[in-house]
């Protein structure tokens, strides 16, 4: 996908072809926006680079949508995982008149549709139908596609997308596959999100042998939809009543979940793997902070980072690293080559729960290795197997 079309998606503009003018000329006919800096640098390295060298990334793209070059600008802080939205954010009216900052997110998903195809792709998974444990809900058959389950958690309203996807055998047991959202991102954004970035839709990856889920975040850490980064906290608590609830009514294979996120939701990937580690058989977390707390036991993972990445900086990544190869008893020094290689790399000595990670030269904030969605199925595979 193209990030003029990436953007339109963020911001819920169609676009009948990739015309970014036309994109930004949409935009500027809605209400006031945020903009998020860093789908601002998306656009300007694809669409406008020779002007944009010539301005900041958020001033050239304030000036796009609002033709005025007066927008609000504020300074930049690395504080959107569990301290807050970031401050650099870009407020508009049509005018371009600066308004007050009502908390801008650094995911490139907020609000997108949810228009991403149900995945079809076959995958073998001879390692998985080994042992599996089919839960409840097997034998209860479902259609294809796309539904919103509401639930209650703590006396609180919650809402979760469930893909049943072309193929599924509901006498088939297949595990429960749980992607969180951003910092003000949405469960449908996230799904669409991954589906425009080749490669790395984990639901595309898994096809067939899998229930994909995408829970949505309440406001937490400074953000309008985040997550509690606790242990003990309502959303660590609310998958354990999805899991519960699809174990019910879907053929899920008990034996645990893949668990991944992007940057808030990276870090939530974090904190659910040291919460429920007897629950998570993989976790795959990008561009993220550590978790917060104890740990309460080892979790395959497989982590992605970029180095160039300037809101969660690298050095975020190699301190959640460093947290999972002292949690699994690998050598902090000694590592092989893993496919894709490079970036990645597997550490040596780990017990039975192997930490892979996947740091890339460069890139951003939206960097993922190659074939990220096909690499956490075939971790996974390898996971389940040795169960």
């Amino acid at each position: 996908m193209h990030f003029e079309e990436l953007i339109a998606r963020y911001f819920g503009v169609g676009l009948g072809a990739h015309d970014a003018s036309a994109s930004l000329g949409a935009l500027r006919q809605r209400p006031p926006l945020q903009l998020d800096w860093l789908m601002a640098a998306k656009l300007m390295r694809s669409a406008a680079r020779p002007f944009s060298q010539r301005m900041s990334t958020a001033a050239w793209f304030a000036c796009l949508v609002a033709s005025g070059c007066n927008a609000s600008l504020g300074g930049a802080t690395s504080s959107l995982h569990d301290g807050g939205a970031t401050d650099m954010s870009i407020a508009l009216t049509d005018s371009g008149e600066g308004v007050p900052d009502m908390g801008s997110s650094a995911d490139a998903y907020r609000d997108a549709p949810a228009d991403a195809p149900a995945a079809e792709a076959s995958v073998d998974a001879s390692a998985a139908d080994a042992g599996s444990s089919g839960s409840l809900g097997c034998g209860t058959p479902h259609a294809s596609g796309l539904s919103t389950i509401t639930t209650t958690v703590r006396g609180e309203t919650r809402t979760y997308l469930v893909s049943v996807p072309a193929g599924y055998d509901a006498d088939v047991p297949v595990p429960l596959v749980i992607g969180f959202h951003g910092c003000g991102g949405s469960s449908a954004g996230l799904r669409n999100f991954l589906a425009g970035i080749e490669g790395a839709s984990v639901e595309n990856a898994f096809g067939a042998r899998g229930v994909f889920v995408y829970p949505q975040a309440l406001a937490a850490g400074g953000c309008a939809t985040g997550w509690e980064m606790s242990n003990t906290g309502r959303d660590v608590e609310f998958v354990d009543v999805i899991e519960s609830e699809l174990q019910a009514t879907h053929c899920i294979d008990t034996r645990g979940i893949v668990a991944y996120g992007h940057s808030y939701g990276g870090d939530f990937t974090h904190q659910l793997a040291c919460a429920r580690p007897e629950r998570v058989v993989v976790g795959a977390p990008s561009e993220a902070y550590p978790a917060n707390g104890t740990c309460g036991g080892p979790v395959a993972m497989w982590i992605n980072h970029a180095e160039g990445d300037p809101l969660t900086t690298i050095e975020q990544g190699i301190d959640a690293r460093d947290r999972w190869l002292d949690e699994n008893g690998c050598s902090a020094t000694e590592n092989d080559p893993q496919s894709p290689s490079p970036p990645c790399v597997r550490y040596r000595g780990c017990s039975a729960h192997p930490v892979v990670t996947c740091f890339s030269e460069g890139g951003d904030h939206f960097t993922f290795e190659p074939a990220h969605g096909a690499n956490v199925n075939a971790f996974y595979l390898e996971q389940i197997g040795s169960l």
